[in-house]
């Protein structure tokens, strides 16, 4: 088999199983030989989870370390979910592995397991290239979950950390923020500390109650120590005071405020691995400096800007961006919105930006023909008369690019695959 044609194949795979469980895994793991002998920093959360990965790798690299991501979903190429020191797994090697995972996976069917997921099958290619690389530390970037993530069958953890937690995946990891706070504290493990962020105070009551029952150590990061010094459609300049450390002026080479929550605690769990590794300062603001991670607050050129948020609080940190950098622009969308049950409240929240002139919405791929109407009467109901919806995506992007003035911004937002497929058309345009 090709590369594209084991790609198609995995693609055609059910992302998650319907009933969470580890049992298939772990007979993945035994029969693959993966010997979780690498230390692991888990990170699970809403949103940010990614980011908080590849800022902390890139600190990592900076300070002359080899290290490992997991992360999801890929944007363009499959490979993006396993990287060491930023390398994607190469086409032969990701082919050579599945081709002998395989020979496991029949053996399995064989002996009356369940098929592995879409996530297993990839979890279980990235051990074997981990296990053949040996990294000095993996970032792991749970998928959905964390109680029952796939990521977290896994026990050589260092550190483990819990991004801002939001209504999300409701139907899997439950109605309330509580239920997910629980679900997303169970990536932690007795003993290892853990860093966690969020402003709602339920959701940190759950976390430190799950903590106290295992003596996880924990370590919260605060809202308000950080100081915007400098900023343009580029980049921020920061700076961040706290009573665990100081740093006068940290670039970060990104547009995004709510990247430097992200920042912070990334920062913050550098700091709690400083005892593992040799790490300085330096190599903190030299790794945020390095930090990329496209398709969040990403101006791919010049009138275009993509953003991967996908859950009313990403929405939220979207429009406010606009609002208070792009106010002085007429903004079009290109909204794409794969959970019905937060499209109301997403689109709700898009509708307040302030010079929102049109939105396009593309068909085939992202919207099924039933839900056509009700995108378009949430957005007629929140004030915003003009909305069409596009057979050719690439069509509207090139037509945007070649007729985009200085006062208008064409923003893509609402999934990452959405952002995946624009970058795609950009690519080969």
């Amino acid at each position: 088999m090709t590369f594209e044609d084991i790609v198609d194949e995995i693609i055609q795979t059910p992302r998650f199983r319907k009933q969470p469980g580890f049992v298939v895994i772990k007979t993945m793991i035994q029969k693959i030989g993966y010997r979780d002998n690498i230390p692991i920093v888990h990170v699970a959360g809403t949103n940010g989870k990614g980011s908080v990965v590849m800022m902390m790798a890139s600190i990592l690299r900076s300070a002359g370390y080899k290290v490992g991501t997991f992360t999801s979903p890929h944007l363009v190429d499959i490979r993006e979910r396993i990287r060491i020191n930023d390398e994607m797994i190469t086409k032969d090697t990701f082919t050579r592995m599945y081709e002998i995972l395989s020979i496991h996976l029949e053996e399995m069917a064989y002996e009356g397991y369940e098929k592995a997921s879409f996530f297993e099958v990839i979890f279980a290619i990235a051990l074997m290239y981990y296990d053949r690389e040996e990294p000095d530390v993996l970032l792991l970037e749970t998928g959905i979950g964390g109680r029952l993530d796939t990521t977290n069958v896994l026990e050589n953890k260092i550190l483990t950390i819990i991004t801002n937690i939001s209504l999300d995946h409701t139907q899997i990891l439950g109605e309330t923020l509580q239920a997910i706070a629980y679900e997303k504290s169970g990536i932690m493990r007795s003993h290892i500390p853990v860093v966690y962020y969020n402003r709602i105070k339920e959701v940190n009551d759950t976390i430190t109650t799950e903590a106290k029952k295992k003596h996880v150590p924990c370590r919260e990061v605060l809202p308000f120590d950080a100081k915007i010094k400098e900023r343009n459609q580029e980049s921020i300049d920061f700076s961040l005071r706290n009573k665990y450390y100081e740093y006068e002026t940290i670039h970060m080479n990104t547009s995004g405020d709510y990247q430097i929550e992200n920042a912070k605690i990334a920062i913050t769990g550098m700091h709690m691995l400083f005892q593992h590794f040799d790490i300085t300062k330096a190599h903190v603001i030299e790794g945020i400096r390095d930090f990329k991670w496209p398709g969040r607050m990403t101006y791919i050129i010049p009138g275009i800007l993509l953003e991967g948020a996908h859950n009313k609080e990403g929405i939220e940190a979207f429009v406010e961006h606009i609002n208070r950098h792009e106010s002085h622009k007429s903004i079009e969308l290109v909204f794409v919105c794969m959970d019905d049950k937060q499209d109301y409240e997403m689109i709700r929240e898009l509708c307040k930006i302030k010079r929102l002139q049109s939105v396009n919405i593309p068909r085939n791929t992202y919207i099924k023909a039933q839900n056509e109407a009700r995108l378009m009467h949430l957005f007629k109901q929140n004030g915003i008369e003009h909305v069409f919806f596009i057979e050719q995506l690439k069509d509207l992007i090139e037509k945007r690019r070649r007729d985009m003035k200085d006062d208008k911004l064409l923003c893509c937002v609402g999934s990452l695959y959405l952002v995946g497929d624009i970058l795609k058309i950009i690519e080969e345009g």
